[in-house]
């Protein structure tokens, strides 16, 4: 699945949808994870 930005605001994009439930412990968990990650 393609995901495209259709908001030019980050909070739209990191809404809680049925598709993905970013509450859940392990998102959260990957998302810090990721965000410490150093840039490629």
């Amino acid at each position: 699945m393609k995901r495209v930005c259709q908001s030019s605001s980050l909070s739209d994009d990191l809404a809680e949808t049925e598709e993905v439930e970013v509450s859940h412990p392990l998102i959260q968990q990957k998302a810090k994870e990721l965000s410490r990650a150093p840039n490629d």
